[in-house]
């Protein structure tokens, strides 16, 4: 039978496992969404998820959040709807240039 859920549901149901301020590795979010599910870890990529960083081709408005980005394959989740303040940075492919794009103040989305 064919899982149901999207890659975001995924996440956000093997998140549960977890207290809220526990912190993540790539490999260990990977993993765990991968043995629950059966979905390619590949497809993974909890960047798309964070409250902080803006991947090309996201829709960042509309994207659901979990994570604080806090360093290179490292994460804090903190799950949906969270009371959330700081930048949210865009960080392109092309570059290593780091770009504020827009910022969270008690948990509301200010775009620049």
């Amino acid at each position: 039978m064919r899982n149901q859920l999207n890659l975001y549901e995924q996440i956000k149901e093997t998140m549960l496992l977890h207290s809220y301020g526990t912190e993540l590795s790539t490999a260990q979010i990977r993993d765990e969404v991968a043995r629950k599910y059966g979905t390619n870890k590949d497809s993974i990529i909890p960047t798309d998820y964070c409250y902080n960083r803006c991947n090309k081709g996201i829709d960042f408005n509309k994207q659901p959040h979990l994570f604080d980005y806090i360093k290179r394959g490292r994460f804090i989740y903190i799950g949906e709807n969270a009371v959330y303040n700081g930048y949210v940075i865009h960080c392109s492919k092309d570059s290593n240039k780091e770009q504020k794009i827009g910022i969270w103040e008690d948990g509301k989305l200010i775009i620049f």
